[in-house]
């Protein structure tokens, strides 16, 4: 019974493997996309291809991985590329994706408005603005909407009693 279910639905021989590289290679990490999702998916393909009777050599997979990423991780890419042979590995590769990610989660969560967030000159952090009148966060003391605008009637000193 098992062995029916195999030939059935696994793909062994040249075919499958064709088919199972050519699913890797279109595998992507679009701009914005889960990478846990990313690296499960050629997690999956890999123990595909191996179950396949394909050769799977490590640094294949880490250079269609590395090339499928969108070009925002063109500098990480470019670390990687650069390490010694003998730290290139589909772990390490996918520890400092990962750490590389979590850097880029923390920056968008630091971000009050994503699109000032494209001029580096222009960068508002929200949680380290604070209101000196009334306390709460996003905001000067100058710009407190709790400010009693006096334009064109005198200075404060004048609306008293």
């Amino acid at each position: 019974m098992w062995k029916a279910l195999q030939d059935l639905y696994e793909r062994k021989g040249t075919p499958g493997q064709l088919a199972l590289r050519r699913k890797m290679l279109e595998t992507k990490l679009v701009e914005g996309g889960s990478l846990e999702v990313y690296l499960t998916a050629f997690d999956r393909l890999t123990v595909e291809l191996q179950t396949a009777g394909a050769d799977v050599n490590e640094k294949d997979i880490i250079c269609t991985m590395l090339l499928n990423l969108p070009p925002s991780y063109n500098t990480i890419v470019s670390i990687i590329e650069h390490l010694p042979q003998e730290q290139l590995t589909l772990s390490s590769v996918k520890k400092t994706l990962r750490a590389e990610n979590e850097k880029r989660k923390a920056k968008e969560s630091d971000i009050v408005n994503p699109s000032e967030a494209q001029n580096p000159t222009v960068l508002h952090v929200e949680k380290k603005i604070l209101c000196f009148k009334c306390g709460k966060a996003g905001h000067f003391k100058k710009h407190c909407p709790t400010n009693v605008s006096t334009r064109g009637r005198g200075s404060k000193r004048d609306l008293g009693p």
